[in-house]
C-alpha cells in the first residue's frame, strides 16, 4: 500500500484515478466487444446479442468497479463529474454507431440519434448492472438478455434486421 501512496497523496486521489482508468477501459472494452463487421455484414441483431452477452459476462465475473463508482458518485461531486464525463463519452460512441448503422441501411431513421443514444446507453448500462448483481439462474439471465436484445433491435433496426432469424424462418414455414 505504501507504493500506491507514493504516487497518490490520499485515498480520494486513488479513487479519482480509478474512475478515469475505468472510463478508458470501459470504452476500449466495449469497442472491442462489439463486432461491427458482423453488424455491417447484415447481422446486427446477432452482433448486439453477442455484445450484451460479453458485457454481462464481464460484469458478472466479479465485483464491479462500476458499482463502487456509482456509490461514490453520490457522495463526491468530483467523482460524479468524472463519471458523467465517462457516460457522455459512451453516449457519443453509441451515437457514432447509430449514425454508421443508418448510413449502412441497418437502422431506422426515426429515432433522434442523440436521444436514442442516451436511451440505449442508459438502458444497456442499467440492465447489465442489475442483471450481473441479481441472483437469477443463468438460464433466466440468458432469457433476459435475449428479450432485451429483441427490444433494442425493434427500437433501432429496420424491420428486416430487428427480428431473430429463427422467428423469420418459423414465420416463413
Amino acid at each position: 500500500m505504501g507504493t500506491i501512496y507514493h504516487h497518490f497523496p490520499d485515498m480520494r486521489d486513488i479513487l479519482l484515478n480509478l474512475v478515469d482508468e475505468w472510463a478508458d477501459t470501459l470504452r476500449a472494452q466495449r469497442t472491442m466487444t462489439l463486432n461491427i463487421e458482423r453488424a455491417l455484414a447484415g447481422e446486427p441483431r446477432a452482433a448486439a446479442r453477442d455484445f450484451l452477452e460479453a458485457a454481462y459476462e464481464s460484469l458478472h465475473k466479479g465485483k464491479s468497479v462500476h458499482r463502487v463508482i456509482l456509490a461514490e458518485a453520490d457522495r463526491d461531486p468530483e467523482v460524479r463529474r468524472r463519471y458523467q464525463r465517462a457516460q457522455q463519452t459512451m453516449i457519443q460512441w453509441i451515437q457514432g454507431l447509430v449514425e454508421q448503422g443508418r448510413r449502412a441501411g441497418l437502422m431506422r431513421e426515426t429515432p433522434n440519434p442523440a436521444a436514442s443514444s442516451f436511451l440505449l446507453h442508459h438502458a444497456v448500462n442499467s440492465l447489465l448492472i442489475e442483471l450481473a448483481g441479481s441472483d437469477l439462474p443463468e438460464s433466466e439471465a440468458q432469457d433476459v438478455l435475449e428479450e432485451f436484445t429483441d427490444m433494442l433491435c425493434r427500437y433501432v433496426l429496420v424491420e428486416e434486421h430487428s427480428t431473430p432469424r429463427s422467428a423469420v424462418t418459423s414465420d416463413a414455414s
